[in-house]
């Protein structure tokens, strides 16, 4: 059951026959859908689902071995890594790694939303695919950016609240919903070239 080289000799009354002992190769079985596992790089567990964030490239390490953990190193099968949001199909590139059953995927998601994320070999999942994975917008929304709309803002009332919408959104053009709003200061220049801070009160949204 383990895969490797073996020396056979063939014996005839105690004595080696011609040309033994002989080299015998035993390759590895077909993968395992249950001995095979794969690891993502950038998501996390959290509970039953994957967990991440939008990225233009995600990676994984698939490990393929045979029912007896033999790696096996697969050259007629197809790998394929898909993922499936709002009604896309996105495949994912699968390269050869330089160790026995060793393979590299990686795959792009700019658009968060729920994904379906299946890795297959020879047409069969491989360990816990399919799996959903939750991947939220980028919270660095210093390189997104911030859309602001309402009428007063180029006109207010001294003394009256003045009602804004402000909108962030990564650096892919997802809304995000960023704790950080809780911390924003407005600040105005008056006609007289003092800067002043106003008092807010946000609500925080949707994003």
């Amino acid at each position: 059951s383990v895969s490797g080289d073996y020396p056979l000799s063939i014996l005839s009354q105690s004595l080696p026959v011609a040309g033994s002992p002989l080299n015998m190769t035993i390759s590895p079985g077909f993968p395992s859908v249950s001995r095979s596992s794969f690891l993502f790089q950038q998501l996390f567990s959290c509970g039953s689902e994957l967990c991440g964030t939008v990225d233009t490239k995600q990676d994984v390490v698939l490990t393929l071995r045979d029912v007896y953990s033999n790696l096996v190193n697969v050259d007629v099968f197809t790998l394929l890594l898909s993922t499936v949001t709002n009604g896309f199909i996105r495949y994912g590139l699968i390269t050869k790694g330089p160790l026995d059953g060793e393979y590299f995927g990686s795959f792009s998601a700019t658009v968060s939303g729920t994904y379906t994320i299946s890795i297959t070999a020879s047409a069969l999942h491989i360990g816990a695919s399919p799996l959903t994975a939750i991947l939220s917008p980028n919270q660095l929304i210093n390189s997104g950016s911030v859309e602001l709309s309402g009428s007063s803002l180029t006109i207010a009332t001294a003394g009256n609240f003045v009602p804004f919408q402000m909108q962030a959104r990564d650096v892919f053009g997802n809304p995000v919903l960023e704790p950080a709003y809780a911390q924003t200061q407005i600040e105005a220049i008056g006609p007289d070239g003092d800067v002043v801070s106003l008092d807010t009160n946000l609500t925080v949204g949707s994003g």
